[in-house]
């Protein structure tokens, strides 16, 4: 049997660090998923069951709710990380 040997380094830089990008990112990715998920269960669960839908549909929409409006708020932080970067 052979085994090769592998060597690893290790490294501190940039580990506990963020740059102002990644942190408006972060928000915008958390503030996604709490708009989204307010979004899913207050409104649009309601709405597929108030059309006699059955409840795996409703469930499947507040899913797909939730993922979208995270999606937005990626790439809303994003943007705004893009924009703290150049000023």
């Amino acid at each position: 049997m052979s085994h090769s040997a592998m060597r690893f380094h290790r490294t501190s830089a940039g580990v506990g660090r963020s740059s102002p990008a990644l942190g408006a990112e972060k928000l915008g990715v958390m503030g996604g998923f709490v708009a989204g998920l307010v979004l899913a269960v207050g409104t649009v669960h309601d709405a597929v069951l108030a059309q006699g839908l059955p409840d795996l549909a409703a469930d499947g929409a507040a899913v797909v709710t939730v993922a979208l409006v995270t999606w937005v708020g990626l790439r809303v932080g994003a943007a705004v990380g893009r924009l703290t970067q150049r000023g």
